[in-house]
């Protein structure tokens, strides 16, 4: 079977498309990574520089072979999701490929999972916060009232 010019540059193009979601993917978890403690966040590093190599790999094999560059920043994405699963602020895998969605949509939702996974560690340190002001608050309040009667 001959695939013509275009069919060619669609599938590059696809591929292309592939390692530009898998990036955006990668930077989203090294956001989620800042948010975290050292052990969970020394883990997710490590995960993501293995994959930093396979999206590096992927991205030089689009112009040759890029059936295999698509696969191979398709996993690293795929990856990248299981890896934030784990964090503290992981949820449901909820982002995964769904019925009818095609695999730009699948990739887009789980750059959007990775992003809100973070969003929820970042409002569980602003909660942590909040509560130990409003203990220190409500101890110094206590204290001067009990030295009153």
């Amino acid at each position: 079977m001959t695939v013509g010019f275009r069919g060619k540059r669609d599938r590059r193009e696809r591929a292309a498309l592939a390692v530009i979601e898998a990036k955006r993917a990668e930077r989203e978890t090294q956001k989620l990574a800042r948010r975290l403690s050292s052990a969970a966040r020394a883990e997710l590093q490590e995960i993501a520089a293995s994959v930093h190599e396979e999206i590096l790999r992927a991205g030089r094999e689009v112009q040759r072979r890029p059936g295999r560059a698509q696969r191979r920043a398709g996993r690293a994405e795929a990856r990248l999701a299981r890896a934030s699963l784990g964090t503290p602020a992981g949820g449901r895998g909820d982002a995964g490929r769904r019925v009818g969605a095609s695999g730009a949509d699948a990739a887009k939702a789980r750059s959007r999972m990775i992003k809100r996974r973070r969003a929820e560690a970042k409002q569980a340190q602003q909660m942590a916060k909040i509560v130990a002001a409003q203990m220190a608050v409500a101890a110094a309040v206590t204290s001067t009232d009990a030295s009153k009667s």
